[in-house]
């Protein structure tokens, strides 16, 4: 079966798989980051991208696109036009004010949305705080 990443298919020859093809599994496709390349923000900010991102859309309800660190690698940035609005993800008490603020702007000025944040390890509640009161009578 022909791969089904990024750099495959975004090379002019090829094309999305059709919806009835083995990539497509229970109503749910994924495309890989595939294989490294040489030019990852030129990839990720080409017409063939944003072409794949079309095509992609007329075939599916949701798109998420997971990308590395928007603050770390640039590769991110070129995808913030491409996108109808941003997930952010972070560890909490990683992310500082000041990184969260630059990371704003930085998202601002792509006129990307941001639709939430999600919090990653949190601790766990303990037991006693959660859920309902059962009182057992004898």
């Amino acid at each position: 079966m022909q791969p089904v990443d990024v750099p495959s298919l975004v090379a002019p020859e090829l094309a999305l798989p059709p919806l009835d093809s083995e990539a497509y599994r229970h109503n749910l496709a994924a495309i890989t980051a595939g294989p490294p390349v040489s030019n990852p923000t030129e990839l990720l900010g080409s017409e063939a991208m944003r072409q794949l991102l079309r095509q992609v859309r007329n075939a599916a309800d949701f798109i998420i696109v997971d990308s590395p660190p928007i603050l770390l690698v640039g590769d991110s940035l070129s995808l913030l036009p491409q996108v109808d609005s941003v997930v952010l993800t972070t560890r909490i008490n990683k992310l500082t004010t000041s990184d969260a603020a630059r990371l704003r702007r930085v998202i601002s000025l792509a006129d990307a949305p941001i639709m939430g944040v999600v919090l990653t390890d949190a601790p766990a509640p303990s037991r006693e705080h959660y859920g309902y009161y059962y009182h057992h009578r004898t």
